[in-house]
């Protein structure tokens, strides 16, 4: 039921995703009061607003590209969730708890449970269309992505409920891109993308890139932003889909592949080695937005690179009770 064999793109495409989440914290930790600096803008949140505009869909879609449930029964889901209850709840109370008398706050699992829920949710879905001939074909696909089609809409109506530590229902809205990824790898979407199919993301990618961050001025109109901002996602996904699939196998593709295969762990690691560097707030101020974006890409590039580094070392743990309580290994 699991998948048996990994492939080296999807193993560098999370190596690529984990990176750009630490980067992502990394700078949110530049900042003495984060949420009053989002509010305010300024150059020290041009980075991290584009690493956040796709970087969480990026790494759902690369959670939905391992999931696999070839053979549909009640004890087979029984199973696979027990897994999934081993794989992520453990950790996420596990390290939850531990980051709660470490960090005084329980740190930002939340992807943790959400993946759970997904994983859930996908199985019920696979096991109730396994009655039905029609499911292994398109028509089985089409209705999974309606489904997170749905999920996405009705999450993101209900805005930010939550109950805090434990659940904000809005992570929610991510369940089209594990859709995406799982209808990605039923249907190996992989050989249709080659170097064509990346030229032209790439070039979609950029035209929506200039209107979702209003550098080329569209009529304000909320439907046309909406549209424009899901196909920007979408895009983003695609190029760094095709563009894993097919660059040359060098010394950066081989570490984020290792990365990549310890992705969890260091998901769960990194926030307990993060440091406050509010002083670099003003720095990035201080700078014109192109020199700005420049120096945060270097400094948070070098920074989480160190960062990952610790947290490869610590994910080292040999099997043992204790790890599958933090890593769910």
């Amino acid at each position: 039921m699991e998948q048996t064999k990994r492939l080296d793109y999807i193993d560098a495409l999370k190596g690529f995703a984990i990176l750009l989440v630490v980067m992502g914290h990394f700078l949110a930790n530049c900042h003495t009061d984060f949420k009053t600096a989002l509010v305010g803008g300024g150059q020290s949140m041009l980075l991290w607003k584009f690493i956040y505009s796709f970087h969480m869909p990026l790494f759902m879609f690369c959670s939905g590209l391992v999931f696999k449930f070839d053979n549909p029964s009640l004890s087979n889901l029984i199973i696979s969730i027990n897994k999934r209850i081993k794989g992520l709840m453990l950790p996420y109370f596990g390290m939850g708890a531990v980051a709660f008398f470490l960090l005084d706050k329980f740190a930002p699992f939340w992807y943790l449970y959400t993946l759970f829920v997904f994983y859930v949710i996908t199985l019920a879905i696979y096991l109730i269309m396994s009655r039905f001939q029609w499911w292994h074909g398109i028509a089985g696909s089409v209705i999974l992505l309606i489904t997170g089609l749905f999920v996405q809409i009705s999450c993101s109506k209900l805005g930010n409920y939550e109950i805090k530590p434990f659940l904000d229902i809005g992570h929610f809205s991510l369940y089209f891109f594990f859709c995406l990824g799982v209808v990605f790898k039923k249907h190996q979407i992989s050989k249709y993308c080659g170097t064509k199919f990346f030229s032209t993301t790439v070039i979609i990618f950029f035209i929506l890139f200039l209107i979702k961050f209003d550098i080329i001025h569209t009529s304000n109109n909320h439907l046309l932003s909406v549209v424009t901002s899901r196909m920007y996602v979408l895009s983003a996904i695609l190029m760094l889909y095709s563009l894993f699939l097919n660059v040359e196998k060098g010394y950066t593709f081989t570490w984020l592949k290792k990365i990549g295969f310890i992705s969890l762990e260091i998901y769960i690691l990194h926030p307990f080695f993060l440091p406050k560097l509010a002083f670099f707030e003003d720095a990035f101020n201080s700078f014109a937005p192109q020199s700005s974006v420049i120096i945060q890409f270097f400094v948070s590039l070098v920074a989480s690179i160190l960062l990952i580094v610790c947290c490869s070392f610590f994910a080292k743990i040999p099997p043992s009770p204790l790890k599958k309580i933090l890593f769910g290994k």
